[in-house]
């Protein structure tokens, strides 16, 4: 609102976070799958003898499911579908076609997360998804399931997510944010064995960072030549004087 009466645009980047964003998820689900960060550790420590006490496991016929199909949800199922996994997904704003290209079948959250191996979540942060993911929709899901929580710390009730990782109501998860950032480091997410972190950075890639500047240049040069660009946010802006009298003066004839 701020923004729209000083008669400011405000435009986001799509482009820039959705392949990384998405990668960031999958690099998340082959890690956890394949135990990566226990074998790590053993190679580390000298404990060769090991190697076989941390099978991992193959995601073909695996169900995949997306809390959110949008921008980087289905970017994900883009990804994932070398992998041979089922594809299940959940957004009130997404439509079965929107989705059939990337073979997803679109279902109810409850049946989502009773029938999926791996939950990721991409979705916006705001007072409809604050907590979305909480005890109830944690005991919901498969004690063999990972969550992949990637979008923004508040969506998922981190106590609860911690109660369900010590007492097994899910097998582990993958966690780019926290409620609390930077995160306390007495966290007892950061003790588990069966937990992949990264400080909210894991998508901050070359890649990222040339997308997201290219596309901010794109949309200045399209507001010098008098164009909006598609990707503007709060489009009643256009209407205000404010807005159009700086409009008028930026343009380059």
């Amino acid at each position: 609102k701020a923004l729209t009466d000083a008669g400011v645009l405000f435009c986001f980047a799509p482009d820039a976070v959705r392949r990384p964003m998405a990668c960031t998820i999958i690099t998340f689900i082959l890690a956890l799958a394949m135990r990566l960060m226990a074998k790590d550790k053993i190679t580390r420590q000298g404990r060769w003898s090991e190697q076989n006490d941390y099978r991992g496991e193959g995601l073909m016929g695996k169900t995949l499911g997306s809390i959110g199909v949008g921008n980087i949800g289905h970017e994900v199922f883009v990804l994932a579908q070398p992998f041979g996994m089922r594809h299940l997904g959940c957004d009130p704003y997404i439509k079965q076609a929107d989705v059939d290209d990337v073979g997803v079948q679109l279902v109810d959250m409850d049946t989502l997360l009773a029938e999926s191996d791996f939950v990721s979540i991409s979705v916006p942060l705001n007072e409809e998804t604050r907590h979305l993911v909480g005890e109830r929709e944690l005991r919901k899901m498969k004690s063999t399931a990972y969550l992949i929580s990637t979008s923004r710390g508040p969506v998922v009730d981190e106590a609860a997510l911690i109660q369900a990782l010590q007492e097994g109501w899910i097998r582990g998860a993958g966690i780019d944010v926290f409620e609390q950032e930077p995160v306390d480091p007495d966290n007892p997410i950061l003790g588990m064995d069966n937990v992949v972190v990264s400080p909210h950075s894991l998508c901050h890639t070359d890649e990222y960072y040339k997308l997201a500047w290219s596309g901010k240049l794109r949309q200045a040069v399209q507001i010098l030549r008098g164009e909006i660009p598609e990707e503007l946010v709060n489009r009643e802006v256009l209407d205000r004087p404010v807005f159009q009298t700086k409009f008028k003066k930026f343009q380059v004839s």
